[in-house]
């Protein structure tokens, strides 16, 4: 199976659908909606996590790591998912290959359609992050995230702006 590079990619959540979606821009700028389910989303923060942990141990260096690796990403405009004739498709199965020290997180549709990602530490922490905030959208639970990403929600779950001190 052939499948493509995203080089930009937004989420949302999509309310009507009850799942998050990713806007994706490809490398030819098409453009593709793909859809998590809670129970599949879960499961990609999960084998996320796990690879983003392999490098430390720590509690607060995982803290400090994410924190540098959302404040340092670099900004780039929405995918704004334009006209009514979208090619969308629901995820169903992730892959995850590493390719010269850098993974590549190949999202398919029953394995007949594929989109991938290259991810490097950096890049995984700020899709974890990405997804951190579609859940909150959501109002789904957040446990499947590990306490480090969850360092600015309150007791109600929901993600909240860290004060700043002067």
């Amino acid at each position: 199976m052939q499948s493509e590079a995203i080089t930009t990619l937004t989420a949302r959540y999509d309310l009507r659908e009850d799942r998050i979606a990713l806007d994706c821009l490809l490398h030819d700028q098409n453009q593709l909606i793909i859809f998590l389910t809670q129970r599949f989303a879960n499961a990609v923060v999960l084998e996320l996590t796990k690879l983003v942990s392999k490098s430390e141990n720590s509690e607060l260096i995982h803290e400090f790591t994410q924190v540098n690796a959302v404040s340092n990403k670099t900004s780039s405009d929405p995918v704004e998912i334009s006209g009514d004739q979208n090619l969308c498709w629901l995820a169903t199965h992730m892959h995850i290959q590493l390719v010269d020290d850098v993974h590549r997180l190949i999202f398919t549709e029953d394995n007949r359609e594929g989109v991938h990602l290259h991810c490097d530490e950096h890049m995984l922490r700020n899709v974890l992050d990405i997804l951190h905030k579609a859940f909150s959208k959501a109002q789904w639970d957040h446990s499947a995230f590990p306490a480090w990403i969850r360092v600015n929600e309150n007791e109600d779950g929901l993600v909240h702006k860290a004060t700043e001190w002067h």
